[in-house]
């Protein structure tokens, strides 16, 4: 009869012990244009988050900071990493958790255009430099 008492109340008592494991991954950042299919940059953080709705959020947020952070070096840091000549690119934040197969935007956009000539950040209006014969 022992036995039966505790057998009822393990099953009694367990289900509050047991609490639902939420399983944690990796969260990405990543900057992307329109005119270019692949990302400029990306970076994994070295924070994991929760595979759910709440750890999305949560890399989004920490994504906008780590932009924001950079917004001072973003053009130049981009150009070098382009190292070629581009006009006008327009670029996005977008962020990734665990093992989700595609980036969601942030709602963070950069407010100007992003201009490289030989991996160096210029002014759009800049004309580009004159090679003389």
């Amino acid at each position: 009869m022992d036995r039966f008492l505790l057998f009822v109340l393990l099953f009694a008592v367990l289900p509050f012990t047991i609490q639902e494991v939420v399983e944690e991954g990796a969260c990405k950042c990543a900057v992307f244009s329109r005119q270019i299919p692949k990302s400029i940059i990306e970076r994994a953080l070295l924070y994991n988050v929760t595979c759910d709705g709440e750890g999305e959020e949560k890399c989004q947020q920490l994504c906008i900071a780590l932009a924001e952070s950079a917004r001072d070096k973003a053009p130049q840091m981009m150009c070098e990493k382009l190292n070629r000549h581009v006009e006008n690119l327009h670029v996005a934040v977008y962020a990734k958790v665990c093992n989700a197969t595609s980036w969601k935007f942030t709602g963070l956009k950069a407010a100007d255009p992003i201009c490289c000539h030989e991996g160096k950040n210029i002014a759009c209006e800049e004309p580009l430099p004159m090679i003389e014969s």
